[in-house]
């Protein structure tokens, strides 16, 4: 069985941030993220039109993939856009 912790939550962090990704994969759980464009940036963001300068982007998130390749990473593309499709593909296909 896989337990995900769904955006980092439960780990006193905000949501779908890097802190609270890292303190989810520290307890030993998986990991579940949303994922946005802000422009041509794929960000980690739950809701649309936020446009909030603390989300993170994509590459933060590949950076810890590419760490922690024992832990599973749900990637929710939360738009219906090809090039976020295309975009996110590609990276994940260069780890």
């Amino acid at each position: 069985m896989v337990i995900f912790s769904h955006r980092g939550i439960g780990f006193g962090r905000k949501e779908n941030s890097v802190e609270a990704i890292s303190a989810a994969i520290q307890d030993g759980f998986s990991v579940e993220v949303d994922l946005r464009l802000k422009g041509d940036t794929i960000v980690l963001s739950h809701e649309p039109g936020q446009n909030r300068e603390d989300e993170p982007e994509f590459d933060r998130l590949l950076e810890i993939i590419e760490k922690r390749q024992d832990i599973l990473f749900a990637l929710h593309l939360k738009e219906n856009s090809g090039f976020l499709f295309h975009k996110v593909g590609e990276e994940i296909r260069h780890l």
